[in-house]
């Protein structure tokens, strides 16, 4: 028992340091070819940076719903809230109407259309956790102490950067290149909340025990 506690740890956290470091890759490689090769064409609307960040949103809105339809009734607010922050972002990120797609969609996914769409969304999940208000904030002191709150608000402070940037806050040369990386490390925080969010609903799933000791049942 002694000797597997090191390499359970082990399991738990490598897969987050390589995630990390491929991540500071990502930003490393990002930052030459825009600084060094005074390539900043990749900062720009619908470029590199902008495109990654959208994949990076589309994966995590596709593991909250993956999430969504795995865990039992009384959980599925929390993935269904994450898909639909996903969905924000990308229609922030992405210029529909520039795309070639039905002028239905289009209608709903840009301007008033989709800033309509959104709200009606986000009230009608705040309505559903008005309904059992006091089962969904137990279940949230629970993930507050998850690695998937950590991660969802390190990337929530990261968007914050990124804004700041983009005001002009901090006041440095090439202030785009440092808001689109503070928003797709924050993108890519936003993900690993997503994954970490499934497999701790999963674990409440399957322990009975825990249920009863940390989060409700439903």
């Amino acid at each position: 028992m002694i000797v597997s506690k090191p390499y359970t740890l082990h399991l738990k956290i490598c897969p987050t340091l390589v995630l990390l470091s491929t991540l500071a890759l990502i930003d490393g490689l990002f930052f030459y070819e825009a600084r060094i090769n005074a390539n900043m064409e990749i900062v720009k609307e619908d470029h590199s940076l902008e495109n990654d960040q959208v994949i990076l949103l589309f994966i995590s809105g596709l593991v909250y719903l993956r999430t969504f339809f795995y865990v039992r009734k009384g959980h599925k607010l929390f993935p269904c809230a994450g898909a639909l922050l996903c969905l924000s972002f990308i229609l922030r990120e992405l210029d529909i109407e520039k795309f070639d797609l039905p002028q239905a969609v289009i209608l709903l996914g840009h301007g008033l259309g989709r800033n309509i769409l959104l709200a009606g969304l986000w009230l009608l999940t705040t309505a559903l956790f008005l309904r059992n208000y006091k089962h969904y904030l137990e279940i949230a002191a629970y993930l507050l102490k998850t690695r998937s709150a950590r991660f969802m608000i390190i990337g929530g402070l990261l968007l914050i950067v990124g804004d700041l940037f983009e005001d002009g806050v901090f006041g440095v040369v090439a202030y785009q290149l440092y808001e689109e990386l503070s928003e797709l490390d924050g993108y890519f925080f936003i993900l690993l909340a997503s994954l970490n969010l499934f497999f701790d609903l999963e674990r409440r799933g399957r322990s009975d025990k825990e249920l009863k000791t940390n989060r409700p049942s439903r």
